[in-house]
């Protein structure tokens, strides 16, 4: 073992698997975990050097194209006997959370497409039929400069889904860090994302423009400013 980290994650249901998921992934892509005490959830994880983030070290076409396409090689069947998230279950969560707390709340933001986001929620539990390994809050920050590989991804927060879930997360960090967010500029990227992970770009606008609106929620729920969600879910739903 080389030079390692100790990375103590904060204890909240997405970082439950992490672990996990660096032990199916065995270093391939992503940083290696080498050892993991279940009781703290603290992880001794190599370190990678240099370092840099994709998302300041880049040009951010480079940076989609190399996120897109690691996205795509890190999904695989998940290990057997782990209980990791399902998407289908998340979806359907979400798709309630929408309705039943933007119903009357949303009149706040009317703007907010609260209706389609939780339309398209269901769609995607009932069609729901892949179930791989796929990460559900990939941005640009989280893919690291490393010297045995190119990059490697840290932090995945694994989920359970189809190829699209890998970009939607990843789309809206893209959209952040525009200059300029229009729908013809997020149209374009969206179908070379969609490309690099393999994916349909409808499935893809869906499950970014369904994170949008539950970034909105969360926001709300721990007194954040949501506005710069609502502009990105606003623009997916004029694509």
């Amino acid at each position: 073992m080389g030079p390692a980290v100790l990375k103590v994650p904060f204890p909240d249901p997405e970082s439950r698997m992490e672990h996990a998921a660096l032990l199916a992934y065995a270093g391939d892509g992503a940083v290696t975990a080498h050892a993991f005490d279940p009781t703290s959830g603290a992880m001794l994880l190599e370190r990678i050097t240099p370092g840099e983030s994709l998302g300041g070290s880049r040009p951010l076409p480079e940076a989609l194209e190399v996120a897109g396409t690691l996205l795509a090689r890190l999904r695989r069947p998940a290990p057997p006997g782990l209980e990791f998230e399902s998407a289908k279950l998340a979806l359907g969560r979400w798709a309630t959370n929408f309705r039943e707390n933007y119903g009357v709340a949303g009149e706040r933001w009317p703007e907010l497409p609260v209706e389609e986001a939780a339309e398209l929620a269901d769609r995607l539990a009932f069609a729901a039929s892949v179930e791989l390994l796929v990460n559900r809050d990939a941005h640009l920050g989280n893919f690291l400069s490393a010297e045995r590989e190119p990059w490697l991804l840290i932090d995945p927060k694994p989920m359970l889904g189809d190829p699209a879930c890998d970009g939607g997360f990843l789309l809206l960090d893209v959209m952040k860090r525009l200059p300029r967010c229009s729908p013809k500029i997020v149209a374009a990227i969206l179908d070379r994302l969609a490309a690099c992970l393999e994916c349909s770009s409808a499935d893809l606008r869906a499950w970014a423009l369904i994170r949008a609106v539950e970034n909105v929620s969360w926001a709300d729920g721990v007194g954040a400013d949501p506005r710069s969600w609502i502009s990105r879910a606003v623009v997916l739903a004029r694509l």
